[in-house]
């Protein structure tokens, strides 16, 4: 599946607008929630074909279980971000499954070549 529209699930945003910039810039189209909540509104709305989710998103539903969420709704795929590189919590992001697992700060540059590996395995 070609990915045009990517939906950035991060509660901070400075670094949130940094990454949506990056995107953009590399020409694809972008979707901004600041909570696992709005994530869920704006994948019904705006239907992405990738989401990228921080896994520590300070409200009333972690990254892990948005993505969980998503990932059992809509099957869309998921690249996880996190600031910890803490192994109990990247075995929770296993349990749901993903495409990529970066540790932060994220440069867009990482994202690219998730998306291109990913065309590349689907032969896009």
């Amino acid at each position: 599946m070609p990915i045009h529209k990517i939906l950035i699930v991060e509660d901070e945003i400075i670094p949130a607008m940094a990454l949506e910039s990056g995107l953009i810039t590399a020409g694809f189209q972008t979707v901004l929630a600041l909570s696992g909540d709005e994530a869920i509104l704006r994948i019904e709305s705006d239907k992405p074909d990738l989401v990228v989710i921080d896994i520590n998103l300070h409200a009333n539903v972690d990254g892990i279980e948005t993505a969980r969420w998503i990932k059992d709704r809509f099957g869309i795929p998921l690249i996880f971000i996190t600031g910890y590189s803490d192994t109990a919590i990247r075995r929770k992001a296993d349990e749901v499954g993903y495409l990529g697992y970066l540790v932060k700060p994220i440069e867009t540059e990482s994202i690219l070549v998730i998306i291109d590996a990913c065309h590349a395995k689907e032969g896009i």
